[in-house]
């Protein structure tokens, strides 16, 4: 039975995020309380029914009844669903409606759970993770490898962080650390996925992508080898103080040739942390293999597949090479005033082919550390291909390698990060002022500021790189100059990471300009021998070249130097006689040789095999 209306009243007057608040009551019965029905349109569900007497002053002061007539509601938890809900409430028994009572609301869904993947490496991943409404309670982290599909483990993240507690989550034992296991270490990408346990909560940032290598117990090199035999060492990082045995195997004849042990004590292997430092070998060449026929030789830990570094290589041919001066282009950037090239009318610059310098890199495995240049009389850095000729170096082989440039040409990252992780033997860098003033006199079309980046860059990424190439300066002495070269070497040693520095003297050849030679040149003997002592002063290593007795008495042509190299910076084996020079386009010419020889390297299917047959 429902009763008249017109005996009610009453007002929804606050709506909030958790519930509702009003004031009902019966006018024919002030001082009684009544209740109130609420109902949820959207479902069509009545909520609950509640009674509205809470007092209040305000409503006993506005005459209504004694003032025990105000309610409060709270929405239930399945509320809580981020959908849209209109609410009613009427007085029960009665079709009067609050004032007010019709109304929408939407609770976001409640997350009750929160948690965080902050940090991972190749060898696990850590975070933390925590239920709002068990603030002191663990929760436990499931973790899958979704690739594979596979449940991997499941751990409890129970470990104390101050920086948690400190952040209101719970009481700080909500960190974990996951390692991931071994079978993940095979070289495959994986996709690993952590969530709380029994919930549908992912971790934040819990979609980690990895690929870790297959790790690599092994280690070993071969370190050189000549006519009679090889040596080297190989360990087993597991097993640190335990000799490995080597298999060496000629791939010319498919043949096994030995089984050694690889346990000769060498003290520097034990200080660089090489296990007990009886891990060296040496291997002497059987004689069937005098036969003057090129052997192909590899070697390997025995029962692995863990070949040594610089294997396989070949010995057999007849070739004995001091250095190699390559050049990948036949131009410069600048128009220095002291350069033994003449380069009077060149507008264009030739670059060396992809295909030339395969053939050409082809001499490394013949050369000692240190002995192929990149670039000689040019300046490599105009090659637009310099940082896809550097990766096609064979690792292995890279130490041979070094080229010389002035750091001048506008230089992107990309090419001097290509530079640092090159792995080469050195870089020559070409600094002949740290003054920008004097800087575009001396290097004619340079630009100071643009040398300087260049240089702080490629320092920066070189001691980012642990295989980095050396850091060699070279320096031209001139009047000009000659004050600020102690400075120079100091700041070239300690800001830029420089390890070696050479001062040179000028080259007296015809294409310089006599007035301004005899304003530049150090003539005197005198004025070197004071430049010496200042040297000393720096306590900076340094090698200064100084001209031979009366050197400059008699200009010489561009072609004269080119054959002489001022100094000898390498320390090279005694006897090395061939010393060959490569242009751009490929022509060999042997130097130091009474024989006129010149051979284009892409008309030969083995230029290594032409000069040892040559010689």
């Amino acid at each position: 039975m429902l009763y008249k209306t017109e005996n009610y009243v009453g007002c929804i007057d606050y709506i909030y995020r958790t519930g509702f608040s009003g004031w009902a009551y019966n006018k024919k019965t002030p001082d009684t309380a009544v209740d109130i029905e609420i109902y949820d349109v959207t479902t069509q569900t009545h909520i609950a029914t509640i009674t509205a007497d809470i007092y209040r002053k305000d409503l006993e002061e506005a005459g209504i009844g004694n003032g025990c007539h105000a309610f409060k509601f709270d929405f239930p938890a399945s509320m809580a669903d981020g959908k849209d809900h209109t609410i009613t409430a009427k007085i029960f028994n009665t079709d009067f409606s609050l004032s007010a009572s019709f109304f929408t609301i939407n609770i976001p869904v409640e997350i009750q759970y929160d948690g965080y993947i902050e940090s991972f490496n190749k060898t696990g991943f850590s975070g933390w993770a925590y239920n709002k409404k068990s603030p002191d309670t663990p929760v436990d982290i499931e973790i899958y490898d979704e690739t594979t599909q596979t449940h991997i483990t499941t751990i409890a993240a129970d470990t104390y962080r101050k920086d948690l507690e400190e952040s209101g989550f719970g009481n700080g034992r909500h960190a974990f650390r996951f390692e991931f296991p071994q079978h993940i270490s095979d070289g495959k990408e994986h996709s690993i996925t952590a969530k709380i346990s029994n919930t549908d909560f992912l971790l934040n940032t819990a979609v980690v992508t990895l690929n870790i290598p297959v790790e690599n117990y092994f280690d070993g090199c071969i370190e050189g080898f000549d006519k009679t035999g090889f040596s080297g060492w190989a360990y087993n990082k597991k097993s640190p103080d335990t000799p490995v045995n080597i298999e060496i195997y000629d791939e010319t004849t498919q043949t096994n040739i030995a089984t050694i042990s690889a346990d000769i004590y060498r003290k520097d292997l034990e200080e660089s942390g090489i296990g007990n430092g009886c891990h060296a070998f040496h291997f002497y060449f059987p004689e069937y293999m005098a036969d003057n026929k090129t052997h192909t030789i590899s070697v390997k830990i025995n029962n692995t597949d863990y070949f040594l570094k610089n294997s396989p290589f070949s010995i057999g041919l007849n070739i004995d090479i001091e250095f190699i001066s390559a050049d990948i282009t036949d131009n410069c950037n600048l128009r220095c005033p002291f350069c033994s090239v003449n380069r009077k009318g060149l507008l264009n610059t030739g670059v060396m082919t992809t295909e030339t310098f395969t053939k050409i890199i082809s001499f490394l495995p013949y050369l000692p550390a240190g002995s192929f240049y990149l670039s000689c009389l040019h300046e490599p850095t105009l090659h637009p291909e310099l940082a896809e000729f550097l990766e096609l170096i064979p690792p292995e082989l890279r130490d041979r390698v070094l080229f010389t440039t002035n750091l001048a040409a506008n230089l992107s990252d990309d090419i001097l990060f290509a530079m640092s992780k090159s792995g080469i033997h050195h870089i020559n860098i070409l600094v002949d002022t740290l003054n920008p003033s004097l800087y575009p006199k001396l290097r004619k079309g340079g630009i100071y500021d643009r040398f300087i980046s260049n240089l702080e860059r490629l320092t920066s990424f070189c001691s980012q790189q642990h295989r980095a190439p050396k850091l060699h300066f070279i320096t031209v002495a001139l009047k000009s100059n000659i004050s600020e070269i102690p400075d120079i070497v100091t700041q070239c040693a300690k800001k830029y990471s420089g390890v070696f520095h050479e001062i040179r003297y000028p080259f007296n050849v015809s294409n310089i300009d006599s007035q301004w030679q005899k304003e530049n040149f150090i003539t005197d003997d005198a004025d070197w021998d004071i430049f010496d002592k200042s040297l000393k002063d720096t306590g900076v290593s340094y090698v200064l070249c100084r001209p031979p007795e009366n050197y400059y008495d008699k200009v010489v042509s561009s072609a004269d130097c080119y054959e002489a190299r001022q100094h000898q910076t390498l320390m090279l084996p005694p006897a090395k006689p061939i010393q060959l020079r490569i242009d751009y386009k490929g022509i060999i010419r042997i130097l130091s040789r009474e024989e006129d020889f010149h051979v284009n390297v892409n008309l030969v299917d083995n230029p290594v095999r032409l000069i040892s047959t040559f010689f």
